[in-house]
C-alpha cells in the first residue's frame, strides 16, 4: 500500500509520541521499542512504495533521522509497480 507524505508524517509523529509515553510508563521499555520500530518500518515501507523505491530500504529508518527525511520527497505521479496513486483516490 502506498502512503502519501502527509499520511506518513502524521502516523510517524503519532507513533513516536505514543512510543515515548509508553516507554516512560512501561516496565518493559525494550518490548515497546521493538514494537514501535516494527510499526515505523511498516510506515516507511508504504512511503517508499509511493516513491517507487524498493521497500527493503525501510530498514534504514532504524537509523536516526532517516525516517524524517522520507517526509520530503514527492511520490510517483500516477500508478507505479506498487499500486495506484493514493492522491488520486482522495486518501491522504
Amino acid at each position: 500500500m502506498r502512503r502519501t507524505r502527509t499520511n506518513y508524517a502524521m502516523l510517524s509523529i503519532l507513533t513516536s509520541g505514543l512510543m515515548t509515553i509508553m516507554i516512560n510508563l512501561s516496565p518493559q521499555p525494550l518490548l515497546i521499542l521493538l514494537v514501535g520500530s516494527a510499526v515505523q518500518i511498516y510506515l516507511a515501507t508504504g512511503r517508499l512504495k509511493d516513491m517507487n523505491a524498493n521497500p527493503w530500504w525501510s530498514a534504514l529508518t532504524l537509523l536516526p533521522f532517516v525516517g524524517f527525511i522520507l517526509m520530503f520527497p514527492k511520490g510517483t505521479k500516477g500508478a507505479n509497480q506498487y499500486g495506484e496513486d493514493p492522491r488520486e483516490k482522495g486518501n491522504n
